[in-house]
Formats: C-alpha cells, structure tokens, sequence
C-alpha cells in the first residue's frame, strides 16, 4: 500500500509554497509530465514526426521516441503551430547546408528532430529564416515556393 504522496501531506497555500522551495533548491525534482497529454497535443506531436519524416526523407523505421515527443510537446506548448512547423521544414529542405548538400558539411545532415525542434531558441530561430526566406522568394516572384532558404526554386 502506497502512503500519501507529499503534495498530500502539505495541502493548501503553506504546503504548495513548500514544497515550491523544496523543488526550486533541489531537494525535490520536479514532476514533469514530457509526453501528449491532450488529444491537441497528440496530434500536433503525430503530424510534426510524421512531416518530418516526411520531408526530410528520413528512413520508415525511424520511431517517434519519448525525447521527440517531449520537444513536439514543448513547442506546441510554446504556441508554436502546424504552419510553423511547416515553415521550418519547408526552409530547411531547401537549405543545402540543413541537408547535407553543401561540399563544406562532406555529407553530414543537419536535419535531425532534435536540432530543428530541440530548443525554443533553434525553433525561433529557423521560423524567422524560414519566414525570411518566403518573403524573399515572394518579393521575387510568386512562383517561387516559400521557404527555400533564398534558393529560387519554382514549384
């Protein structure tokens, strides 16, 4: 049999100001739950892995692991959207660096789950030259597909 928990211990104002300092000094770790919790959150996090793969040509087997269900989790958390995803992918596609492309990577990839979608920071980041590259390619021409990168591709 199971005794109370300690948030059961310590219930009202003086217990959650408690065990708030017992967290925030490190004698307690902080529960976090890294998984869906919502239906939303559940498929946000299926349509990013499933995009991912899908436009990064990364191999079927490839399985959507409890670390990358925590970073999808994170950024819809954050407010991030499914065209935001899009964005990013689409930019990143079309980066000769992001995929391997360009003769100073000697092949190496930077397309991995955990670098486009690992930090808050990289997510930004990525957005914002995702978003500069479609703005850039619709300036040019509006054939031009949105997020390359500033490659001129035509779609």
């Amino acid at each position: 049999m199971d005794g109370p928990t300690l948030a059961g211990v310590f219930d009202g104002w003086l217990g959650e100001r408690l065990l708030a300092y017992l967290q925030d000094n490190g004698v307690l770790r902080k529960q976090r739950a890294t998984g869906p919790r919502t239906p939303e959150e559940h498929a946000f996090v299926q349509h990013v892995f499933d995009r991912w793969k899908n436009w990064m040509r990364i191999d079927s087997r490839v399985k959507l692991t409890p670390p990358r269900q925590k970073f999808a989790v994170q950024r819809f958390r954050e407010g991030s959207t499914r065209e935001d995803v899009e964005i990013i992918l689409t930019w990143a596609a079309g980066n000769d660096w992001m995929m391997g492309r360009d003769p100073r990577t000697q092949g190496r990839a930077y397309n991995d789950f955990d670098t486009l979608f690992g930090s808050s920071a990289k997510f930004s980041k990525y957005l914002k030259l995702g978003l500069d590259g479609a703005r850039r390619a619709s300036r040019t021409s509006p054939k031009l597909a949105a997020g390359t990168g500033g490659k001129e591709r035509l779609i």
